[in-house]
């Protein structure tokens, strides 16, 4: 007679994330410090990949709301536009972790990691090739680089969203 295992039960909490609905300071710490890492990311590409200023991103990102005005002179600092830039960065990066973390609760924790690759590189698309309809300076950024970051900021945010979920209050 052969004999067969039966498999034991796994614990719900080894199944999900660390809690059944969001957390918003650690998912808004979460965009925080990944929009850091990303914007680090795209900064440095943009630098030692195509030799671009470091700000000219940071104007790309300040023409969504100043306009095309903003792009006339790419390789100069301007501080009103630089700061417009971050501000508007680290705003849609936040969000975008909202977006994410708010489905991360509802999902296994091993697909977490996948979700974030898979939401990052959904990203690409939506910024790259669906907002260049009205933003047409973007597709520059149509790169592959540019793609391994979005799907970087992606898993990145699944990474940080649970270790500051997990974090003790008070900390």
């Amino acid at each position: 007679m052969s004999q067969y295992e039966i498999p034991q039960r796994v614990h719900p909490a080894e199944l999900t994330l660390p809690q059944d609905r969001l957390h918003a300071g650690a998912a808004i710490g979460s965009g925080l410090f990944c929009g850091a890492v990303m914007l680090g990311l795209l900064i440095g590409f943009a630098n030692l990949l195509y030799a671009e200023e470091p700000w000219k991103l940071l104007r790309m990102i300040a023409a969504t709301v100043q306009g095309p005005s903003a792009l006339l002179f790419p390789d100069q600092f301007e501080p009103r536009l630089v700061m417009l830039g971050v501000v508007m960065h680290f705003l849609f990066s936040v969000l975008y972790a909202l977006a994410l973390t708010g489905i991360l609760v509802e999902c296994r924790k091993s697909l977490a990691p996948w979700l974030g690759l898979a939401f990052g590189v959904a990203l690409y698309f939506v910024n790259l090739h669906g907002f260049t309809l009205l933003f047409p300076w973007f597709a520059e950024l149509r790169t592959i680089d540019t793609l391994v970051a979005h799907a970087f900021y992606g898993l990145l945010i699944t990474q940080t969203y649970v270790a500051f979920s997990e974090a003790p209050e008070g900390e």
